[in-house]
C-alpha cells in the first residue's frame, strides 16, 4: 500500500469513527431526561401512594430470593429524595457517568441506575439501544407498585430493564446489564426493592 493509500484509508476511518460517534450521542440522547443530580440521602420528594387509577395491583409479583444465596455481606443502595432502597452485592462498585445517575459494576456486570422525569406510561417507554414495543413489556409489582419490565440490549449485552413508577412525575430505571443477558442476583435484588416512606 502506497503513501497515498494509506492516508485515504486513515481518513475513512476518521469519518467513520465520527459518524458513528455522532450516532451514539444522538441514540443516548434523544430525549430521555434525567432529573439532576439525584444523590443518596438527601432531600424530600413528591411521594405517589398509587400508580393506577383505581388503586389495584396488575402484574406479576417479580423477584424471590434464592434459597442458597448469602446477602448478609450486601450493601443498601438508598434514594432517600423518591424514597427507596434495595440491597446489592457488595463486589459492586458505585460509580456514575454521563447516562446513569449510578452505576453499580464489576467486571461482569452493570446495574444502571436513573430517574426520569416522566410519568410512567407504556405507551412512552423507550430505551436507550434496543426498541420497546408495547407488545415487549411485562406487567410486573416491583415494591408494591405496578411496573414493566423488558429485555434491553444489543451486540450481546444487555438483560432485563424494570420502569418503577417513583410519583405522579418521575420513573425509575433499573437495568440489569451483562455479556449472557441476566445477572444472577437479579430476583434478590428486586425482591428487596422496597419503598421507605
Amino acid at each position: 500500500m502506497n503513501k497515498k493509500q494509506l492516508i485515504i484509508t486513515i481518513i475513512i476511518v476518521i469519518i467513520l469513527a465520527a459518524i458513528g460517534g455522532g450516532w451514539f450521542w444522538y441514540v443516548n440522547n434523544r430525549g430521555e431526561q434525567v432529573n439532576p443530580p439525584v444523590t443518596e440521602n438527601s432531600g424530600q420528594g413528591p411521594q405517589d401512594s398509587s400508580n393506577t387509577e383505581n388503586n389495584q395491583l396488575q402484574g406479576e409479583v417479580v423477584g424471590s430470593p434464592a434459597a442458597d444465596v448469602d446477602m448478609s455481606d450486601w450493601l443498601t443502595y438508598r434514594n432517600e429524595e423518591y424514597g427507596f432502597e434495595f440491597n446489592y452485592p457488595a463486589d459492586l462498585l458505585k460509580s456514575k457517568n454521563e447516562y446513569y445517575i449510578t452505576v453499580l459494576s464489576n467486571t461482569s456486570a452493570n446495574i444502571n441506575i436513573n430517574i426520569l422525569n416522566e410519568k410512567l406510561n407504556p405507551d412512552t417507554i423507550t430505551s436507550l439501544i434496543g426498541i420497546v414495543t408495547k407488545e415487549s413489556l411485562e406487567a410486573v409489582i416491583v415494591g408494591g407498585k405496578n411496573s414493566y419490565r423488558f429485555r434491553d440490549g444489543d451486540m450481546g449485552y444487555g438483560g432485563n430493564s424494570y420502569r418503577i413508577p417513583l410519583d405522579y412525575s418521575h420513573t425509575l430505571i433499573l437495568w440489569f446489564v451483562t455479556a449472557g443477558g441476566y445477572y444472577d442476583n437479579e430476583d434478590e435484588i428486586i425482591s428487596a426493592f422496597k419503598f421507605i416512606k
